[in-house]
Order: structure tokens, then C-alpha cells, then sequence
């Protein structure tokens, strides 16, 4: 019947096929609410324990910066402009955690239709395999998107109710345009590394220790200047230090003029460049690749070869390994209901024979 149809006909099918099995996907996720729940609560959680604990820390020392400027008294508006900067990279380090830390965790999914066999059905119907694959990635990128956008809402919320919103309009298209590509690089690596991933409590332990350390490895709870020479060089290895060093940028870059220029204004011209510079260093706006400074431009062209190479892993890797699984669970149940079906008919046999 298939080849009856014609080109179009069939490209018409295979995205029905897609809407369905992604709508699928959706409600079995949205249908757990503790797993969506859980996906929201860990970054909002971070922001709350970051408020309560550890704000008054990072403070403390951006005041010690201050200190060495303004021997004579530090002027409340130059306070409270710096403390903003606090925030705002804070909260810029915990989007570039939950773009990862999300899109890991709904990959769950893959793992729980493997282990229930809905794989089985998939790969009985005349779905072609990409299409399957295919689903579980735009599935993976619609919930990403979704609850990291309302992360991002709880962090400009959050800055405006502590008079530190200074983002304009184009850098918040900005940020959303940075969750775009982040979060498509996201998916294709963590999509790679559940394929090879067949059991839940092996998942189960993948996330406890990607959710422990990812937020160090690539920069958004300590800023890269912080640590070791070494441990600098490693995190550039990874896609999300490029990720969290442009939201750093885009966050940051409001707050960072909005100082330099109440200290022009208030007659500070001569600590101003110097202040900022000090400051940008201690943010890690720029990163260090080897003794090369890496800035918001080269962190996005950065960004975007890393998510061309996870793309092609995925076409050489990850794209036959969720097709060997699909197949190969397809077969299996194939084979033992093979199995079955002559057992059924060889104890007919013998019970005609006793007869």
C-alpha cells in the first residue's frame, strides 16, 4: 500500500507520524507531574538556597573589590549597582545549568520506553526509524525550551524585585535566542549518551552525578578565573561553558553600563575603567582558552560547532544504536512469539496423538 503513495503523499505521513509520536511523548511526560515538578523544582530550588545562603557571600566579596577603590567611603548607589551584578550572574549561571540538567532528565523517557517495550510497537509499525528518533528529540527541545523559559522568567522576576533589572529589551531576545542553541546542543549530547543507556537505575545514577557536577564543570556556580589552570582548561571542553559564558554576557552587560555610568556621573571618572576591568575579571566575562582570551563572539561560534559535532555523533553513533534497540527489542519479541506459537502447536500435536 505504501508504494501506491506518492512522494508527497508520503513526506504528508511521515509528519503526521512525527506529530503523533511527539504529542505521545509529551503526555506521557506532562502526565508524570512528579518528573515535571522535579525538572522545575531543582533550578528553582538552587535560586532559593543561592538567596537564603550564599548571596551574602558573593557580596561580601564584591564589597572587599570595592574596598580597594573607595579607601574613603563607598557610595550606597555604587553598592547596590555591584551587588546587581552578583545576581545577575548567579541567575545567568543557573539557565546554562538547567539547559543541560533538563534536557538529561526528559530523557528518561527513552529509557522507559525501552524498559516497557513501547519500543516494540514503534518499530512494528511502517514508521520509518528516523522519524521515531526523531520524535524523541523534538519532544526532548519542546519540554527543555518550556521549563527553561519559565526558569528564565523566575530570574527576571527575581531581578526586578531586587531593583537589579538592567537588561534591555534586545539582550533578553538575546538570552532566548542563546536557550535556543543551547538547548538544541543540549539535547543532541545528552539524546547521545541515553542511547547507550538501557536500564532506569543506570540513568538514575547518570543524573545524580551530571546534576552534582555539572554546574562546576562548566563555570556557573564559580567563575572559571577561581579555579586551577588545569580544571580552566578542562571545562573548555565542554559545550555548556560556552552556553553560560554568553548568558554571563547578556545578563551582565546592562548592569556592567549602568555602574560605569552612575560612576562617570558621580565623579568617579578616574576609578570607573579600572573598577570594571577588575570586576569583568572576577565574572569571568571573558573566558581562557590556553592563555587566549574567548569573547561572547567566539563563545557562540564555540557553541555552534559544538552542537554541529554532537549532531554528527548522533548520525555516526547514537542514530544506529536507537535503531539497533528498536530492532533488535522488535525481534526478540518476534522470535519468542515464534517460539510460542510452535509450542502451542506441537502440544497440539501430541494431544491428537494421545487421543
Amino acid at each position: 500500500m505504501n508504494a501506491s503513495l506518492t512522494k508527497g503523499q508520503k513526506i504528508k505521513q511521515g509528519f503526521v507520524a512525527l506529530r503523533t509520536l511527539t504529542g505521545r511523548h509529551l503526555k506521557m511526560f506532562f502526565r508524570n507531574k512528579l518528573a515535571f515538578f522535579f525538572s522545575l523544582m531543582v533550578p528553582t530550588i538552587i535560586i532559593i538556597i543561592y538567596a537564603i545562603f550564599l548571596r551574602n557571600i558573593e557580596l561580601a566579596a564584591v564589597d572587599d573589590v570595592l574596598a580597594t577603590y573607595f579607601t574613603n567611603g563607598i557610595d550606597g548607589g555604587i553598592t547596590s549597582r555591584a551587588h546587581a551584578l552578583v545576581d545577575a550572574w548567579m541567575l545567568s549561571g543557573i539557565i546554562g545549568v538547567s539547559c543541560i540538567s533538563v534536557s538529561f532528565n526528559t530523557c528518561y523517557i527513552i529509557v522507559a520506553d525501552r524498559e516497557s517495550g513501547a519500543n516494540r510497537d514503534f518499530a512494528s509499525a511502517p514508521i520509518p526509524r528516523a522519524t521515531i528518533i526523531t520524535s524523541y528529540f523534538l519532544f526532548n527541545f519542546i519540554v527543555t525550551f518550556l521549563i527553561c523559559f519559565v526558569i528564565l522568567l523566575f530570574c527576571l522576576i527575581y531581578l526586578g524585585a531586587m531593583g537589579a533589572f538592567y537588561i534591555s529589551f534586545a539582550n533578553v531576545m538575546g538570552i532566548i535566542g542563546t536557550m535556543i542553541i543551547s538547548i538544541l546542543s543540549a539535547c543532541l549530547l545528552t539524546i547521545f549518551i541515553a542511547s547507550f543507556i538501557t536500564s532506569s537505575q543506570v540513568f538514575n545514577s547518570m543524573i545524580a552525578i551530571i546534576s552534582a557536577a555539572i554546574g562546576f564543570l562548566i563555570g556557573a556556580y564559580l567563575p572559571n578565573s577561581m579555579l586551577p589552570e588545569g580544571a580552566q582548561y578542562v571545562t573548555m571542553f565542554f559545550s555548556g561553558t560556552y552556553s553560560t559564558g554568553m548568558f554571563r554576557n547578556l545578563f551582565l552587560e546592562g548592569q556592567f553600563n549602568n555602574l560605569f555610568d552612575y560612576l562617570n556621573v558621580s565623579g568617579y571618572q578616574s576609578e570607573a575603567q579600572a573598577l570594571l576591568t577588575d570586576l569583568e575579571s572576577s565574572f569571568s566575562m571573558n573566558l581562557n582558552f590556553f592563555d587566549h582570551d574567548v569573547n561572547i563572539y567566539f563563545m557562540c561560534l564555540a557553541l555552534v560547532l559544538f552542537t554541529l559535532i554532537y549532531l554528527l555523533l548522533n548520525f555516526l553513533f547514537a542514530n544506529k544504536q536507537l535503531e539497533r534497540t528498536l530492532l533488535g527489542k522488535f525481534r526478540k519479541r518476534k522470535n519468542k512469539d515464534v517460539k510460542l506459537k510452535e509450542e502451542k502447536e506441537e502440544e497440539e500435536e501430541n494431544k491428537s496423538v494421545q487421543e
